[in-house]
């Protein structure tokens, strides 16, 4: 990652009272579509290795995984970014919005799959969820850098 993309992972917005800050668009962009592509592909992969008749073939989990993936991580930066703004003073700062953010969009995924019937769910969802984690983590990391930058200038 070079410096410029490293500096576009989180801006800050003035407004009257203090500074916030949260994702920029590159990042939420590229993170979506690269969490299209991957976790889609790995979808595909781990269910055309285990593909069970009368259940969902490969492409179905595929594209089910691929836009559900797209979608949350979309929504997990703006969760994480919203609750990283609720807990100013918490010692678990980093973690908890990560922690809150993984689990309801892990259910939400996990529950799109179960209606699908796709084939291998727990090796179809369990490492996104443990990358999703990770990315919520560097997410708040990135915001809570950007936030002491922010306040070092002022």
């Amino acid at each position: 990652m070079s410096s410029d993309d490293a500096s576009s992972v989180a801006r800050p917005i003035a407004d009257s009272a203090s500074a916030e800050v949260r994702t920029s668009l590159r990042y939420r962009v590229t993170s979506a579509s690269l969490a299209f592509v991957t976790w889609g592909s790995w979808a595909y992969f781990v269910n055309s290795q285990a593909h069970v008749a009368g259940k969902a073939s490969p492409l179905v989990s595929a594209i089910i995984h691929g836009a559900g993936s797209c979608m949350v991580t979309l929504i997990m930066m703006q969760s994480v970014t919203w609750l990283y703004q609720k807990f100013q003073h918490h010692r678990f700062r980093l973690f908890i919005p990560a922690a809150i953010t993984t689990s309801v969009t892990a259910s939400c995924m996990t529950t799109a799959h179960y209606l699908a019937e796709t084939a291998n769910l727990p090796a179809t969802i369990i490492p996104g969820v443990v990358v999703a984690f990770c990315f919520n983590v560097v997410t708040a990391m990135n915001l809570q850098q950007q936030q002491t930058r922010v306040a070092s200038n002022s």
